[in-house]
């Protein structure tokens, strides 16, 4: 994350300043998109998910004995529910988020007060883009990572079903040459 000082922005002309005010704010717009959006995702994936494990833990308690199918669901469904607690504990889980404006306090502080410049307005702007630009990066930091967990967990869920079909394989085979 990178860290400006406050006053970064006081040297910056009023033109200047309105084309950086406008992009930041396209900037956090953005940025919120793809955090609902990996939200979006992350809460389908838990529908998948939830519906995938419940069908499994139905069928587990249908059978009457531990066999090839059984042994495969049983993996099946361990493999979803860790998953789903992935993706529930690092995407879902709401997390603090940054106030996207300034308490008025913050802004107008004792500082300002004593100002001469009549044009207190301006630096207030100035000092206002300083903070945008803070709460663009801790964003940033969030999107990343709820992106990154749901990646893992996509990946963990298509790879769930192909380790739990090996695995039952490999443990109905080692149970034929056992009994040969």
């Amino acid at each position: 994350m990178k860290q400006i000082k406050d006053d970064y922005f006081l040297d910056v002309d009023d033109k200047m300043l309105e084309y950086l005010e406008l992009e930041s704010s396209k900037c956090v717009e953005s940025i919120n998109q793809s955090i609902f959006s990996n939200k979006e995702n992350s809460y389908k994936l838990l529908n998948l998910l939830i519906v995938g494990v419940g069908a499994s833990f139905l069928l587990i308690t249908q059978s009457d004995k531990v066999d090839f199918f059984t042994m495969l669901l049983l993996i099946f469904c361990t493999g979803w529910t860790i998953c789903l607690v992935l993706l529930a504990v690092f995407c879902l889980k709401p997390k603090k988020k940054p106030i996207l404006g300034n308490s008025p306090l913050d802004l107008y502080s004792e500082y300002y007060k004593k100002l001469e410049d009549y044009n207190k307005l301006s630096i207030l702007r100035r000092y206002k883009l300083s903070t945008t630009e803070d709460i663009i990066n801790i964003l940033t930091e969030e999107d990343d990572r709820v992106g990154r967990w749901l990646d893992r967990v996509i990946i963990l869920s298509v790879i769930t079903p192909i380790t739990s079909i090996i695995f039952s394989f490999l443990v109905h085979y080692l149970q034929i040459l056992a009994q040969a």
